[in-house]
């Protein structure tokens, strides 16, 4: 009861006490004495009535509360209990996740590395076969330095190396130490977007480091590798890299897809390419960030075996580019057809092409045909302004050179630094 309800209540019983008194005294004659002691006793008595019947409801409605209470208490519990369960499981599944991350990245450096030992200890038959098969004369201490080099540009050329100098037993000598001895680096050049200059590919370029460490360009070890069947171990590891790279690319939110170098050898490779194309098929989920490369003349030269091995890539979801192109008479339909999302054109052919008065087609009319079929125009070797001037000219929308970014190695400071490099090529253009 309320404060007001209980003072009305107890002068209730006040008033019924003194009527009880005064009416004993004038009906049934008693003393006044005994009627306020009368009138007394049932005050005292309604008195205590009223305290428990008060104390009653207090007792009721705590309860009540205590109840409540009760009823809040077991739903947290139940809530606690459902939000641990989550948290449990959410735990799980990311450990999950970053248990199969862990065993994917330690299966592939095992694969790394039993790469290299077998490499190391197959060399010398490997080599012993080769010098069966070749004359003493293709392998003598021959000065000659290979005429084309697809992956270099007059920057690389310009700068002076011991092995420029070097024999074909020197510069093998020098190829199978660093494959041995895993002194295989992963450098990094960007493909931008024209007339923009924005990042938008990486291609991947291997380079050996000697003993000395210095740098073994592609156009010291590339015809000695292949000459010498290395150029599969050459693509496995730049292979293994290039993973790597993409998934810490993926982890940093660069969306820059990457080009991968396949030579014609490692298509051939009864060996190399099934493990090859195991190894994709377990990271297809990379279909939409990597994509192989492969040069003009070994596409023109695909035979069965070739074509089958294309086809179950391009099943995947992976794509190609075709790169070392020498003649613009592509078939867009047949390229297409076979995967390919990319062609790669020197600036040099681009501008022949350009400045050809018998020409069938101009680089605008190729470039809208390739189009037309998916495929993306990309200039390469851009290393001046009068060849960078004739690619927007031409309305090419991707470039590639050392005008546009050189290649660093796959660090990420440098692809940082790749990055802000071609960012500010853009802003200055």
């Amino acid at each position: 009861m309320s404060f007001l309800t209980n003072i009305f209540v107890i002068g209730s019983y006040v008033i019924i006490a003194l009527a009880l008194s005064m009416g004993l005294q004038a009906f049934a004659g008693v003393e006044p004495v005994v009627g306020w002691l009368a009138a007394a006793v049932f005050f005292l008595f309604a008195a205590q009535i009223h305290g428990t019947l008060n104390r009653a409801q207090e007792n009721a409605i705590l309860s009540g509360e205590i109840m409540t209470l009760r009823q809040v208490l077991a739903a947290s519990e139940q809530d606690l209990e459902a939000m641990t369960e989550r948290l449990d499981d959410m735990a799980g599944r990311v450990e999950g996740v970053g248990d199969v991350r862990n065993r994917r990245l330690s299966s592939e450096m095992k694969v790394l590395e039993s790469l290299v030992q077998q490499f190391a200890s197959g060399i010398a038959e490997r080599t012993a076969e080769r010098q069966k098969s070749v004359a003493p004369d293709q392998i003598a201490d021959s000065n000659e330095i290979p005429n084309e080099d697809w992956k270099v540009g007059k920057f690389d050329k310009a700068n002076p190396s011991a092995f420029d100098r070097a024999t074909d037993k020197q510069l093998l000598t020098a190829v199978r130490e660093s494959l041995a001895e895993n002194r295989v680096d992963l450098y990094l050049q960007p493909v931008v977007s024209l007339p923009q200059r924005r990042l938008r590919f990486y291609e991947a370029l291997t380079r050996l480091r000697a003993d000395s460490g210095e740098i073994l360009m592609p156009r010291h070890y590339l015809r000695v590798a292949e000459d010498a069947g290395l150029m599969s171990t050459v693509d496995n590891l730049l292979l293994f890299r290039s993973v790597q790279i993409i998934r810490k690319l993926m982890d940093s939110e660069n969306d820059a897809r990457m080009f991968c170098n396949i030579s014609s050898s490692s298509l051939q490779d009864k060996i190399f390419f099934p493990q090859f194309l195991d190894f994709m098929e377990a990271n297809a989920d990379l279909k939409s960030r990597l994509i192989f490369e492969f040069a003009q003349d070994t596409i023109d030269m695909c035979g069965p075996l070739e074509l089958a091995n294309l086809r179950r890539l391009t099943g995947l979801g992976f794509r190609f580019s075709l790169d070392q192109v020498s003649t613009l008479d592509i078939d867009a339909v047949a390229l297409r057809d076979r995967g390919f999302g990319f062609v790669k054109v020197p600036v040099d052919v681009l501008i022949d092409r350009l400045t050809a008065p018998d020409a069938p087609a101009d680089v605008a009319e190729i470039k809208m045909r390739l189009a037309r079929h998916g495929i993306d125009l990309i200039a390469e070797k851009i290393e001046n302004d009068r060849a960078i001037e004739a690619v927007i000219g031409a309305s090419v929308d991707f470039g590639q050179g050392y005008l546009l970014g050189e290649p660093l190695p796959a660090a990420s400071e440098s692809l940082a630094a790749t990055t802000a490099d071609a960012s500010h090529a853009g802003a200055a253009a």
